[in-house]
């Protein structure tokens, strides 16, 4: 997908390319989706959720257009989609399975007779005109037709006055506009039924959709096949300290439930769109806002907690990104300064995303803004070599490594024993987290970590608990029982 500027000057050319001077039948078809019948369905709750909208209509235009189609936002309720060889038929049948999905994630039942589509097409005579097409009077049309719709191997059928380009398009849409007509009648007889392929145009869809959609950009070519549903909510993970053989910290994390409430994606792999590092508006705000939800509902949970003699310590995840931008790390302490000063002698921050060689000017301004909220910061990263020196200088108290990465047992040795013996040498903690068994809790105890967490240490959990005492024996009994 291509990158844009903000005055949309690559959009205008490759506009320019597809529906410039040219003759009427090579014209492309231009589709505009508008949000303004969803922003009236949420009402008051739009402001909240604007940001996610966009986030989730970024992402499945991501997923679904072919890689010579272009979008771009046009105000705050609109989207400008150019396809650049799909009829206007099939094109508004693909930004209606967008806008029907969306209403699904946002709203449970979408509602075929509110989803309009605009159609922007050159006639014969030159002019450029605008059509809108409920997804519900569309349906009806290619019911009453009765006939398929045919491979798209050659120059499509297309409406008066338009002709489609004779090319290959992607297999995802021609899944997508083949199923809508084949199920036509029956997604008028049963409204809110989604516009899913049979069984095998799907596996033929899916598998040509990770090639073609999927391994565009760094998207997760699986991403359509694992769809996140539910609100965010915190779990929490304990962790165990080594040398006092107690839990009495928690990691707090958002997640949210897959299909069916059987799995849950944690951390920012809850995010509606993902992180993927496009560094997007709409991607900063998402991000922003799930830290600013993590926070206030722990919080919330540990006031609740603390009325009842609950004492423990509350690790809360920030991310790099949301301390980045001013007007973003500005919405975050303002959040964060409404703690009660009670609780603040049990709050630290976990800093997730940090890039390598961020300057230690730029961490220390990050640490420095955090520290007066809370009892510590610690800098989230995985098990490879980290300027220890720029950490320990911007005044972080210790290092969260992950234990996750296929490395070798003798690999996976040699590097956190060189990591602890350089936090040691800096005065900092290290805390491990991906101790799933015995043999990993043994690797980190002789590499000296201070704390550990995993699937040893105790599974994810809604609450926290009061902090107890839990020697080296009971973790490894607990061990016992995971075998089992």
């Amino acid at each position: 997908m291509l990158e844009l500027g903000p005055d949309g000057t690559v959009f205008r050319q490759r506009l320019r390319a597809v529906l410039g001077p040219r003759e009427a039948a090579a014209a492309g078809c231009v589709q505009f989706v508008g949000l303004d019948g969803l922003k009236e369905k949420l009402g008051p709750r739009w402001g909240a959720a604007q940001s996610r909208v966009h986030a989730l209509v970024e992402r499945l235009l991501r997923q679904t257009l072919a890689s010579e189609d272009v979008y771009y936002a046009y105000g705050s309720e609109t989207y400008v989609v150019v396809f650049a060889r799909l009829n206007a038929t099939q094109a508004s049948l693909v930004c209606a399975k967008i806008m029907q999905e969306l209403q699904r994630l946002l709203l449970g039942e979408p509602d075929l007779g509110s989803i309009i589509v605009r159609t922007a097409a050159r006639e014969a005579s030159g002019a450029l005109v605008l059509k809108p097409e409920r997804l519900a009077d569309l349906l009806g049309k290619m019911a009453a037709q009765a006939r398929p719709v045919p491979a798209l191997s050659g120059a499509d059928q297309a409406p008066a006055g338009v002709v489609a380009m004779p090319v290959q398009t992607s297999m995802a849409q021609i899944t997508i506009a083949q199923a809508a007509t084949a199920r036509a009648a029956a997604a008028l007889a049963e409204v809110g039924r989604s516009l899913t392929v049979n069984a095998n145009d799907a596996a033929a869809g899916l598998i040509a959709g990770a090639s073609a959609d999927g391994l565009r950009d760094g998207c997760d070519p699986w991403a359509h096949l694992r769809p996140v549903i539910g609100p965010p909510e915190v779990a929490y993970r304990p962790v165990w300290d080594v040398r006092s053989q107690a839990l009495g910290l928690y990691v707090a994390s958002p997640r949210r439930s897959r299909v069916g409430g059987r799995q849950y994606v944690y951390g920012y792999e809850a995010m509606a769109c993902g992180v993927g590092g496009s560094g997007t508006a709409a991607e900063m705000q998402e991000i922003l806002d799930l830290d600013r939800q993590t926070l206030r509902d722990a919080v919330d949970a540990y006031l609740e907690l603390y009325d009842n003699r609950f004492r423990y310590y509350l690790a809360l995840p920030v991310h790099f990104e949301t301390l980045a931008g001013g007007t973003r790390r500005r919405a975050y302490l303002e959040l964060a300064s409404h703690i009660p000063a009670h609780l603040l002698p049990f709050i630290t921050y976990h800093l997730m995303g940090v890039p390598d060689g961020v300057p230690v000017g730029r961490l220390t301004e990050f640490v420095s803004a955090l520290r007066p909220l809370g009892r510590a910061v610690l800098v989230c990263a995985d098990l490879s070599p980290h300027p220890f020196a720029t950490f320990a200088t911007a005044g972080v108290k210790g290092v969260v490594l992950s234990l996750s990465a296929p490395v070798s047992r003798a690999r996976l040795i040699q590097d956190l024993h060189l990591a602890a013996a350089e936090a040691r040498r800096r005065n900092l903690l290290i805390l491990v987290e991906g101790v799933d068994t015995p043999d990993r809790e043994k690797i980190a105890e002789e590499a000296g970590c201070a704390f550990m967490a995993g699937d040893l240490i105790g599974p994810w959990v809604d609450f926290p608990g009061h902090a107890t005492r839990r020697s080296r024996a009971d973790i490894l009994d607990n061990g016992m029982l995971l075998d089992r």
